[in-house]
């Protein structure tokens, strides 16, 4: 998927080399990648995942904490439902803010097209992260 959606944009693929469709692109890089390549970037989304969903449900109480403070006099239910909702977004905002490198590393990963380790920009998590940050 993200060969198809990069392919016009990339400088490793040619005009003339382009995937005409998800079953031509799946053919050519099993053919051309073997079948290790259908799984890059995974590890990179895999490491941004789970730190995503932890610091998401950390973050969501200490935001519920600031918009939903202890109060001695009743909430209403509207109350309480948007400093829900505030709480769950400026969480979801805070845990992709930190995690986002990751994801980024993981397109990165998915849409390098190097038949080989010579010949790909992105090898690893860690090497992607220092190429991108360089």
């Amino acid at each position: 998927k993200l060969l198809l959606q990069t392919q016009y944009s990339s400088d490793q693929i040619l005009p003339q080399q382009r995937y005409r469709g998800v079953v031509d692109a799946f053919r050519r890089v099993v053919q051309e990648q073997g079948w290790a390549s259908l799984w890059r970037g995974n590890s990179a989304a895999l490491l941004r995942y789970f730190p995503n969903q932890a610091l998401n449900f950390a973050f969501k109480d200490v935001y519920r904490d600031m918009f939903l403070p202890p109060s001695t006099s009743p909430r209403t239910r509207t109350h309480v439902l948007v400093g829900s909702v505030a709480a769950g977004a400026a969480g979801g905002a805070t845990s992709l803010t930190l995690t986002h490198p990751l994801d980024v590393v993981r397109v990165r990963m998915g849409t390098d097209v190097g038949t080989d380790v010579a010949t790909r920009r992105f090898v690893g998590v860690v090497q992607s992260l220092r190429v991108i940050a360089a």
